[in-house]
């Protein structure tokens, strides 16, 4: 431990009070014993960590008071109500809370609103609030954490529109604003904006327009999740440019048209999840597809107007586990290749114009648990 660290501790048996902890510390060396002490023992608290206590009750405001604090995680506990406005006021007496840097308070029960308020803490990097039932808009003072590097939000019950100031903080590498009930589109520039994006997670929402181009220039890009949405046209054929990729959700969206792309994505190499189910993918299924990456792991491709027969070469794909093709057009044989996918566990087929009879290589598969070839 730090000797400028103060460790609080409480009970998780009983209703905790974030008061009693700040204005009757419980701190590792000798308690306070009058005003000059106090306020110097709340000038070495640093970090309040008290993440998964159970705790209950609300949030109380003179955490405030905690003008040297760098870092609040509050997760899972059983909090309830908003999030005090003195988190971001700025005392008179000790000043503001500008040196927090981690504010983590996700599956707390938080309610209400996100304060634009939270905005005045310019050392912000990391701000988690998912996981809890906040309801409104994202503020725009939010954009004014230009060294923000963790954005998450995920799972409330937020709306309307993302402000383009959030979409101008050039520091940020993890976007996770995903099942909420967010509108609009992502910005044509946002990998130009944002070129230290790492993580794009903003499934489950009602966005609408096509997939930017732009993502090609966040080059550090490693997950694209995008899926349940509103989204359309066609997929970016320069997302080969982002050669750290290995996740691409796009599920459930009105994404379509030809399979182009795939031909960039055999850049690659470490890719090992693609989920295009439920759109607008029509045509043949190239046997290009076969040059991505070998460490493929998930190929969906369930629910969209493919046709033509399978690519035997799928069967190169040694590390797949889970293969789902059901309900599109296919024709013809099952790949007796599919002997080859040792690590498989689920396959789907399903739902296509498939016919003859079912390779006996299939049987060597045999670590599959689920299986729907008819």
């Amino acid at each position: 431990m730090m000797p400028q660290e103060t460790n609080l501790c409480a009970s998780c048996s009983i209703l905790f009070s974030i008061t009693l902890l700040c204005l009757q510390l419980t701190i590792t060396a000798t308690a306070p014993t009058n005003e000059t002490d106090l306020l110097a023992a709340k000038n070495l608290v640093t970090a309040l960590d008290l993440e998964g206590y159970k705790l209950r009750g609300s949030l109380s405001p003179y955490i405030g008071n905690l003008s040297f604090l760098r870092s609040i995680n509050l997760q899972n506990n059983s909090f309830y109500g908003e999030i005090p406005q003195e988190v971001g006021k700025i005392p008179t007496e000790l000043g503001s809370l500008m040196k927090l840097e981690n504010f983590q308070l996700s599956m707390s029960n938080l309610t209400r609103g996100i304060p634009p308020f939270l905005g005045n803490l310019s050392s912000l990097k990391t701000f988690t609030v998912g996981y809890n039932n906040l309801v409104g808009n994202i503020p725009d003072a939010m954009g004014q954490l230009k060294g923000l590097v963790f954005f998450s939000i995920e799972v409330n019950k937020l709306s309307g529109t993302i402000p383009s100031s959030l979409y101008n903080v050039s520091s940020l590498q993890v976007f996770s604003v995903a099942y909420n009930q967010l509108n609009g589109t992502l910005p044509t520039n946002i990998g130009l904006s944002l070129p230290n994006l790492q993580f794009l997670l903003s499934s489950g929402n009602a966005f609408s327009g096509p997939i930017p181009t732009s993502l090609c220039n966040a080059t550090q890009l490693r997950v694209i999740d995008i899926a349940e949405n509103n989204l359309s046209g066609s997929v970016p054929t320069n997302l080969g440019n982002l050669l750290d990729l290995f996740k691409i959700h796009l599920t459930e969206n009105y994404v379509g048209r030809g399979f182009h792309f795939l031909t960039s994505l055999t850049n690659c190499s470490k890719l090992r999840y693609l989920d295009l189910a439920t759109n607008q993918f029509g045509g043949v299924l190239p046997n290009s597809v076969s040059n991505l990456s070998t460490q493929l792991t998930y190929l969906i491709l369930a629910h969209n107007d493919i046709f033509g027969s399978i690519p035997a070469s799928l069967g190169n794909f040694v590390n797949l586990t889970v293969l789902i093709l059901n309900d599109n057009n296919f024709t013809g044989i099952i790949p007796t290749s599919f002997g080859r996918l040792q690590k498989m566990e689920i396959i789907s087929l399903m739902g296509n114009r498939l016919s003859g009879e079912i390779p006996a290589s299939i049987g060597n598969l045999t670590k599959l648990f689920e299986s729907t070839l008819g």
